[in-house]
Parts: C-alpha cells; sequence; structure tokens
C-alpha cells in the first residue's frame, strides 16, 4: 500500500520504524512543527521528525491541516491510507475522506473508555486494572470510528507512563500490520457510546500534591504524569518532586493531610500513607529517600 503517515510523539515511533521496513511505502510523513523547550528554549523537533532525518523520508510540518494548499498536497500523492499515531492534530473531515481506507489510527485506550489527548495518563491515574491498544478508521469525531482491531492489556501496577507508552506502542504497531495484511477483508465494529470517557490532556496544575487525596491517588499520579508535568509538594520555598513512592495504610486516623509521620517522610494522606522511595530538588539529580534525607532534612511532624 501507498501511505501517508501522521505522528509526534514517541508513541508513533515503533509504527513509523515498522512500516519503514515493511512491503508497504511510505510516501511522506507530517508530524509538529518544532518547538522551544528547556531554559535555553533550544529548538526540538518532534521523535518522528528526528526519525524521518535518519530514514530519509520526506516530512512537513504545517501548522495546520485546514489551508486548501496542504489539502492538495495530500491528495496529490494520491495515497491509499493515511496512518495517524499520536499526531497532536484534529484531521479536517476533508481529509479524513481523501483516501481509499481514509485514516487509520492507532489509539492506546479501551475505547470508548479514554477517547482524547491522554489516555495512558488518564489510565494509570484512573487505576484502571486493564486498558487496550485499537486500531480505529478515524471518524469526525473525537475518537469515535470504527475500529477494526482491538487487543486487551493488563496494567502493570508499579508501571510509569513512558514505560507503558513504549509497550502499547510496539503493541500498537503489530495489530496495525495486521490490519493493513488484510484490509479489503477486515470487519470494522462501531463503538458504543456506554462507558464513554475523555482524556483530556495534561495540564501542569496537575502536578501540585494535593494531600487530601488518597494515597494511592497520589502514588497512580507519579507514575502517570511521570515524564509531564511531574508531581512535586513544597517545603520551606523549595518545590521538591517525587519520582516513585509506595502507599502504606494509616496508622492513625486523627494525622492532618500532609503531616510528616516519621524520620523517613511517610506522609500523611486524605486516605492512606504515602512514603517516597525516590525524590528530586529542583536542579538536582533523583535520590532515593534515606540519600536525599542526608543532604536535605525534613522532619516528622513538619507540614508540606
Amino acid at each position: 500500500m501507498k501511505l501517508l503517515f501522521m505522528g509526534t510523539s514517541e508513541f508513533a515511533v515503533p509504527t513509523l520504524k515498522a512500516l519503514h521496513l515493511s512491503k508497504h511505502e511510505i510516501l511522506h510523513a507530517f508530524t509538529t512543527p518544532p518547538s522551544k523547550t528547556g531554559r535555553g528554549h533550544k529548538i526540538q523537533k518532534s521523535p518522528v521528525h528526528l526519525l524521518c532525518e535518519q530514514l530519509a523520508l520526506p516530512v512537513s510540518c504545517p501548522k495546520s491541516l485546514r489551508k486548501p494548499e496542504i489539502f492538495e498536497e495530500i491528495k496529490n500523492f494520491g495515497a491509499d491510507a493515511i496512518i495517524v499515531a499520536s499526531y497532536g492534530k484534529i484531521l479536517p473531515e476533508s481529509i479524513l475522506s481523501i483516501c481509499k481506507y481514509g485514516c487509520i489510527n492507532i489509539h492506546p485506550s479501551a475505547l470508548p473508555r479514554w477517547r482524547g489527548a491522554a489516555p495512558i495518563e488518564r489510565t494509570i491515574l484512573a487505576g484502571d486494572k486493564t486498558t487496550a491498544v485499537c486500531i480505529m478508521k478515524m471518524d469526525a469525531g473525537i475518537d469515535t470510528g470504527d475500529i477494526y482491531l482491538a487487543e486487551k492489556v493488563k496494567v502493570p501496577k508499579k508501571i510509569t507512563a513512558p514505560e507503558f507508552r513504549d509497550q502499547l506502542a510496539n503493541l500498537g504497531e503489530k495489530l496495525l500490520m495486521q490490519v493493513l495484511s488484510n484490509i479489503d477483508g477486515m470487519p470494522s465494529q462501531k463503538q458504543t457510546e456506554k462507558g464513554a470517557t475523555y482524556a483530556k490532556k495534561l495540564e501542569k496544575e496537575e502536578s501540585l500534591i494535593n494531600w487530601e487525596d488518597p494515597a494511592e491517588r497520589i502514588e497512580c499520579s507519579i507514575r502517570a504524569f511521570y515524564s509531564w508535568p511531574g508531581c512535586f509538594f513544597e517545603y520551606k520555598g523549595e518545590r521538591i518532586r517525587i519520582l516513585a513512592a509506595e502507599v502504606a495504610s494509616l496508622p492513625n486516623e486523627l494525622c492532618v493531610p500532609g503531616t510528616v509521620l516519621d524520620d523517613q517522610i511517610s506522609i500523611c494522606c486524605g486516605k492512606g500513607v504515602l512514603k517516597p522511595t525516590m525524590l528530586q530538588r529542583a536542579g538536582k539529580r533523583p535520590l532515593p529517600t534515606k540519600d536525599f534525607l542526608n543532604g536535605f532534612k525534613i522532619k516528622q511532624g513538619d507540614a508540606l
């Protein structure tokens, strides 16, 4: 098949690699424009952009797909299908139907649960025990299209969002290859609206820990927001990030949420206790709790 590819993040990388090595022909790739990142505001190309350069694949970075010239460019490629994986832009209806097989999307959730921008993070944050990867024919809605193929996946207890992303991305490219190999004979199933939820994009405001929350939810947020925006608390005017933690039962139901209960920074929560196992000060390297406390004291009874 002659294909166009639209993707941006690390999630899309395994699929692009697999397509490049397959019998299919990638005519052109589309990704989001380079952005300024970090304190130095360095220009950073997307993972898909960097891979395209490595593989010598032609790539474009349009700010919008709604311009008539972009529509004409895509139409003139004469592709059989457009493969979409973590692109980060909404495709206009005119592009959805431009190819024979339309736009085929890899989505890492058990649709209709967690439609939207951050399905992996929202799955972990919610404490879901299972999820899925779906290969879907895109329509005008947000992740509402008919599903060609889906495979359920257990959510490992201690997995972080980037670790889970890599697992689901590898599964996604395998499922996509199955669909493409039998696209004319592959039946699709309409989604139900029962149990539909929306995975809104992550916000910086979610990074500040609310000790009124249950310890289990805080631990889930640490893993869900591991890459960005992270999870931190403030202590004496300094932000302390928690990169890993354990959950324990509450020994004293009368403690105030945010209170440090011992010399290992066990912290009282709205329900249960959070025991950080890896912490990081701003501009410093991550350290296990014991090593962290050797250079930065947080005492029993302190309020965070």
